[in-house]
């Protein structure tokens, strides 16, 4: 709790020098990317601070379609956000209670107070629809920024022609009721929310409850007896879950005749879809090798594009799902080191 009130309280003050950098050079991507797309960057907030991540409002005037970017961790002050695990409870707009990860429910404080003028004022009224996305710490945030307003878009004299959030990654966040209702939507062919899971990726098992089952597994319980109690019904009112309709990106482990990593790739990824109860290997936390290089965003990119393909739908997304994180994060490293 008292990294929680530290975070609410701006701590971010005392550790400034260490915890965020000037973003200037980002903020040029940002605004370059979104031209590229024909999109106009209509709010930018590039330094993150514990509770409040960097996040950016586009535009496209003529699709009226509004971006809604939450950016995941990448500083210390991301960290905090991420850490601030306790579950608070909040009364709804809409007259629901949601149980929400701490840190994360803060963080979408911080970014609805950013732009809900800009969406309220106009957005809404200009009958725009608005997609809300992000990836690790940014799906979190996006995933309860999009309930939030879902549920506070019913006060307002007009509202959004729709409202999606698109999230890669995200931890369980959000309670078991509301989890559910997030994969609802007023259009019955789509969600609310659509959360993606890679693989073996750590990230979107990562909860309170989740951990505490790997703990049993640590004193001796079988993964069987873990994956029962994961889908049983005794569950408490706070415990976390992910949010809407769950698509798990699945690596296939069929051989390849060639050795080449390049010739492997292909048809290696598939996509299975439904809820997150539909998925009781993502009810406790998977420890293998690719726990981490599965939550890479580059992985992410590789996987759908894979999935995409076969769907007819070209991705542009290049192939580095077998590149080792070490190797990943010093080509990174490098390059950044190179951008400064």
């Amino acid at each position: 709790m008292l990294l929680v009130e530290f975070i609410q309280a701006g701590g971010t003050q005392r550790l400034r020098g260490q915890i965020v950098q000037r973003p200037e050079k980002e903020d040029d991507v940002v605004n370059e990317t979104c031209h590229e797309r024909g999109h106009a960057v209509l709010k930018l907030v590039g330094l993150s601070k514990p509770g409040a991540p960097a996040h950016f409002l586009s535009f496209d005037a003529t699709k009226k379609l509004a971006i809604l970017s939450v950016r995941g961790t990448k500083t210390p002050a991301d960290a905090l956000t991420d850490l601030a695990g306790d579950i608070q409870q909040r009364d709804l707009e809409d007259g629901k209670k949601l149980y929400a990860h701490a840190g994360f429910l803060t963080a979408a404080d911080s970014v609805l107070q950013s732009i809900r003028g800009a969406v309220r004022d106009l957005l809404a009224p200009l009958g725009y629809s608005l997609l809300v996305t992000g990836h690790s710490l940014g799906a979190s945030t996006a995933c309860l920024v999009t309930r939030l307003l879902y549920a506070e878009m019913t006060s307002w004299s007009s509202q959004l022609s729709s409202i999606r959030c698109v999230a890669f990654a995200p931890c369980p966040c959000m309670d078991a009721v509301n989890a559910a209702g997030c994969a609802e939507s007023l259009d019955p062919s789509t969600s609310l929310v659509l959360s993606f899971v890679c693989n073996d990726d750590a990230v979107p098992r990562i909860s309170m409850q989740n951990l505490g089952r790997l703990s049993l597994l640590g004193k001796g319980a079988s993964v069987k007896e873990v994956l029962q109690l994961a889908v049983a019904s005794r569950l408490r009112d706070s415990d976390q879950h992910l949010p809407g309709k769950v698509v798990v990106l699945h690596q296939n482990e069929e051989a390849s005749s060639d050795d080449s990593k390049t010739s492997k790739r292909p048809g290696r990824w598939t996509a299975w879809a439904g809820n997150a109860p539909d998925f009781p290997e993502i009810g406790y936390v998977e420890l293998s090798p690719k726990s981490i290089t599965h939550h890479m965003a580059p992985v992410y990119r590789e996987a759908l594009a894979v999935v995409a393909s076969k769907r007819g739908i070209a991705l542009e997304a290049a192939a580095r799902a077998d590149e080792a994180f070490a190797d990943w994060r010093l080509r990174v490293g490098d390059h950044a080191d190179h951008a400064a």
